[in-house]
């Protein structure tokens, strides 16, 4: 047995994995609530080794977040993203679209882009016309400085784990949601289990029932029940990969001849890649997103390249985006119900 570390930095700043790091990584992006007996239990190291090899991956930064992802639908909200490409800014602008969109509730995504589009934040909102509020009253404050806009719907996001990891097969993570939006019946306690497993969904069970004031009992039959009805859908390792030199992409597909056959194919050809961790329906300019997080921008024209090859009557061109910087990326409709 051995507890030494060997993650280490390298000259240029970056991080190298070892094969225990990956191991521990690949276990945690299959759940990131696995407890650390059964992550010790699978890899054959001990509970101090698992443990300490996690928070070092914390402390470097590389573990951003473990966090439980909800479905919206079963709330009432649907998902828009809008993508805005800027011109005539002006200095200090940017940051200031930046911080109102970080502050803004409705607002759970907001990211940095180079390519066609230089910013991108995604919405939860029960209506259209809520929507319509958020992306107006950007307008009256911004409206100036947006050259261009695209506005896409999304449905039926899937997450892959990375392959990338271990040389395994991707699994899948879980089905497709966010569909139809229909509202659960939920309390009080469900929503206050579901912000706090939001924010670390592996706080431990007696800390989390002594912040609500129940039992470690209730608090785990209330989770299981809500993982049973697809209100929480899977709990998600999010990754900093720029500390391991990689880069995260999204591709932008626009398709035709769309059928639910083609488009399961498609989707079928993305679970076995082992760097692409997500695609999602889209509704608007195009008809498909995948997210990926690859080594470099030859790689990422090499796998979309290949896409096209395998679908070349599905597949009319793709978009590249690369997302350098996350400021928001967390589930906070939950605290407007």
């Amino acid at each position: 047995m051995y507890i030494f570390y060997n993650m280490r930095h390298l000259e240029s700043g970056l991080l190298e994995l070892d094969s225990v790091d990956k191991k521990t990584l690949h276990e945690l992006d299959l759940d990131a609530r696995m407890p650390i007996s059964k992550i010790a239990k699978n890899l054959r190291i001990s509970r101090v080794v698992s443990e300490y090899r996690i928070s070092k991956m914390q402390e470097t930064g590389l573990i951003r977040a473990f966090s439980s992802m909800m479905d919206p639908c079963k709330f009432g909200f649907s998902s828009w993203k809008v993508y805005l490409r800027f011109h005539n800014m002006k200095q200090g602008i940017e940051k200031k679209m930046i911080d109102y969109l970080v502050q803004n509730n409705k607002v759970w995504w907001v990211v940095k882009c180079y390519g066609k589009f230089d910013l991108l934040y995604s919405v939860f909102a029960e209506s259209f016309y809520e929507f319509n509020e958020v992306i107006n009253k950007f307008h009256e404050l911004f409206g100036e400085y947006i050259l261009d806009e695209s506005i896409n719907n999304h449905l039926e996001p899937q997450y892959f784990s990375r392959g990338y990891l271990t040389e395994k097969p991707p699994e899948v993570l879980c089905e497709p949601f966010m569909k139809k939006p229909v509202k659960e019946k939920i309390d009080e306690t469900d929503i206050s289990i579901m912000k706090e497993l939001g924010k670390n969904c592996r706080i431990p069970l007696t800390v989390l029932a002594s912040k609500l004031g129940i039992t470690p009992r209730i608090a785990s039959y209330r989770i299981k029940e809500l993982m049973e009805k697809k209100i929480i859908v899977f709990n998600r390792l999010s990754l900093d990969v720029n500390k391991l030199g990689m880069d995260f992409y999204k591709s932008l597909l626009y398709l035709k001849n769309i059928d639910a056959e083609n488009f399961e194919k498609l989707v079928a050809y993305c679970r076995q890649n082992k760097f692409i961790n997500e695609c999602v329906r889209s509704v608007g300019e195009w008809q498909m997103e995948i997210e990926l997080e690859v080594n470099d921008f030859k790689q990422f024209n090499e796998i979309m390249d290949d896409m096209k090859i395998n679908f070349p009557n599905l597949i009319i061109r793709t978009e590249p985006l690369l997302l350098h910087k996350e400021y928001k990326s967390e589930f906070n409709f939950l605290d407007y119900l």
